[in-house]
């Protein structure tokens, strides 16, 4: 069992390795099938965009929770929250899991991840 262990661990290690000598080597998709090719802007970049573009419109429509939110409310609260994410110590490029239900808490804090360029791991506590 001990031999059978340890040939996981070295299999996780490499792909670990191969993963970020792929990821380092700037490889990406950028095949383009259609009239247009893919816009070179982040999630992040995109809230920011759109709160430029249209402040006053509804961006988060939570039935369940009673919520709703322009796209200006939420890139203030999600640049609080990416704030946040910094000063507790995280660093971009680093996962953070987000244990939460569908809501506006999740949808908020997705974009907090990405908006401070972390990676996010969704965790629906329902599964």
């Amino acid at each position: 069992i001990e031999s059978i262990n340890m040939l996981l661990l070295q299999r996780i290690k490499l792909k670990v390795i191969a993963g970020r000598s792929y990821a380092s080597a700037g490889l990406s998709y950028h095949r383009c099938e259609g009239k247009y090719p893919l816009v070179r802007r982040n999630l992040g970049q995109h809230l920011e965009l759109a709160a430029e573009r249209f402040p006053n419109r509804e961006a988060l429509v939570s039935l369940h929770e009673a919520k709703r939110l322009t796209y200006s409310t939420v890139l203030d609260k999600v640049d609080r929250m990416a704030a946040s994410l910094f000063q507790l110590g995280l660093s971009k490029g680093d996962r953070v899991g987000i244990w939460a239900p569908n809501g506006a808490l999740f949808y908020m804090s997705t974009l907090a991840v990405a908006r401070a360029g972390m990676i996010s791991v969704g965790i629906n506590p329902a599964y």
